[in-house]
């Protein structure tokens, strides 16, 4: 039986994600994220998360520490708690933008009928109920609901495969109040999305 899968150049892919990964110690510096030198850096935490989450999405602190340890870096739970600060969301933040750059589909859909847009563009959102504790950075929308939630907005191209964009708001921003969307739009795309937005 034919697989249906793509062929991967793993050669591309491994240059790709090592020069992901490279980017890192930059980014923690610019974050500040790394302030001196540590055992902790910015590539070890970074490995450590996108493993230990691949590994288990619902990764503990202490499955996260036995990763730095596995990357030769011993830290107890508490140690890597205190590590998650305002400088390691924004040097998060920086690797998962040079993520959305890095790993581009670069082929279209061969499907002849797309052929008259140059983008498809599907807009929509998803919302979590957040810990009340995160009230001040995301607020809920308040009622029965929790005080604290979020929002994810996510621009999709259907056409190339790949994230347009992705924005993280409070939980209580109306869908209509969302338009940043509009700086992807131009001449000859499809956009998709549902009546919330207007």
């Amino acid at each position: 039986m034919k697989s249906i899968t793509k062929n991967i150049d793993i050669q591309k892919m491994t240059q790709k994600l090592g020069s992901f990964f490279s980017m890192s110690e930059t980014e923690a510096r610019e974050a500040k994220f790394v302030q001196r030198k540590s055992p902790l850096n910015g590539l070890i935490f970074l490995q450590a998360l996108v493993f230990g989450f691949l590994k288990d999405p619902q990764a503990s602190l202490n499955q996260l520490a036995q990763e730095c340890f596995k990357l030769g870096v011993p830290i107890s739970p508490q140690g890597l708690h205190d590590r998650f600060n305002e400088h390691s969301v924004a040097f998060l933040k920086a690797m998962c933008a040079k993520a959305f750059e890095q790993f581009q589909n670069r082929q279209s859909l061969l499907i002849p009928i797309l052929k008259q847009f140059t983008s498809i563009l599907i807009v929509d959102s998803t919302f979590k109920v957040l810990p009340e504790t995160m009230k001040a950075e995301f607020p809920g929308a308040g009622g029965s609901g929790s005080n604290a939630s979020l929002k994810v907005q996510l621009v999709f191209d259907f056409l190339s495969g790949n994230l347009a964009q992705l924005t993280i708001e409070a939980g209580r921003a109306a869908d209509q109040a969302y338009t940043q969307y509009l700086e992807l739009v131009q001449a000859g795309n499809l956009v998709i999305m549902d009546l919330g937005y207007f």
